[in-house]
């Protein structure tokens, strides 16, 4: 006959909560044998705790971002994730009391205007869980961004019209001062500033300058220049933009005269020369009608029998003075 008795034994491991060991000790003779049954428990963590170290940063700064797991055996691991990027942290584990396991992992992150609601999210990895996370949207604070708007005119900047000009300016706070003025130089006396629009009315050219916008939060300020050229009422009519520099046209209509100039100065230069060729090439000795014929005479009475046309002809030519 054959006895067995069940002896239980629980054995703590670093891996399980403990392992169960169920020992049979089965009596016959003088012979033992025993059987073992492993069972190991995996206890995931609680829901993990996500902390920053400031709620609201500005652009520029460094923020620290913290990420607990808590109670899991075997110990968590812990990834970060800002939208689509993952990001490294450095991660720490501590043993309680109760060997079971806190997992921490802290994220240090130096933020731009672009992570400004940008989320940024825990993820725990454990075997007893999947897609255990924790998020939260960042807060950045960043310096106005200006851009000068010419509402009118259109096109060009003449003589006698008005100029109006808009200062769009966005920032995180929202900006809460706007002013203009002119570089190296006094704004005209009648400009008309209202908020951010500058306002100007018959222009002449001695309003050419540099003028700028500046607008300014609690970040910082930031501002942007527009370069004003008046034209006179008869000018290039090209398209030009008032930033982009003075004296454009100037050069045009030189370069066209100087044009214009040059041909002219070629066309009488080939005149000159084909007149020239010309007259050489007619230049000789011319003999009269009358004259054919002489040339072999003797003396002056036989070169004028011997001509074309002979004594008679003489006779015809005659001529009469009174």
């Amino acid at each position: 006959m054959h006895v067995c008795v069940c002896i239980p034994l629980c054995i703590h491991t670093c891996l399980c909560v403990c392992k169960c060991v169920c020992l049979y000790i089965c009596v016959s003779v003088s012979t033992y044998i025993s059987e073992a049954l492993d069972v190991c428990l995996s206890v995931p963590p609680g829901s993990p705790i996500m902390d920053s170290q400031e709620d609201v940063v500005s652009e520029g700064n460094e923020t620290e971002l913290t990420c607990t797991a808590m109670g899991s055996k075997p110990a968590a691991s812990i990834r970060w994730m800002k939208g689509e990027q993952e990001l490294t942290g450095k991660m720490t584990v501590d043993e309680t009391y109760d060997r079971m396991f806190t997992v921490t992992s802290r994220l240090r992150l130096t933020v731009s205007k672009e992570d400004d609601g940008a989320p940024v999210s825990c993820i725990i990895d454990h075997p007893a869980v999947k897609d255990l996370r924790a998020q939260r949207y960042l807060e950045v604070l960043y310096q106005p961004e200006v851009k000068i708007v010419q509402a009118f005119p259109e096109g060009l900047t003449r003589e006698g019209e008005n100029l109006e000009l808009t200062c769009i300016a966005n920032g995180k706070p929202q900006p809460h001062q706007i002013s203009w003025l002119r570089v190296d130089d006094d704004v005209p006396s009648h400009t008309v500033i209202t908020g951010s629009d500058l306002f100007i009315e018959n222009l002449n050219k001695s309003y050419n300058g540099t003028y700028r916008c500046v607008a300014s939060n609690a970040v910082g300020e930031a501002y942007d220049d527009y370069i004003l050229f008046v034209y006179g009422t008869y000018c290039y009519t090209g398209r030009h933009d008032s930033r982009a520099g003075e004296g454009a046209p100037q050069k045009i209509d030189h370069a066209v005269i100087g044009g214009v100039v040059a041909v002219v100065m070629f066309a009488i230069l080939c005149a000159l020369i084909v007149l020239g060729r010309y007259f050489a090439r007619h230049k000789g000795t011319y003999f009269t009608h009358e004259a054919k014929g002489a040339d072999d005479a003797a003396d002056a009475d036989t070169a004028i029998i011997n001509a074309e046309g002979g004594h008679n002809n003489t006779e015809e030519k005659k001529e009469y003075y009174i």
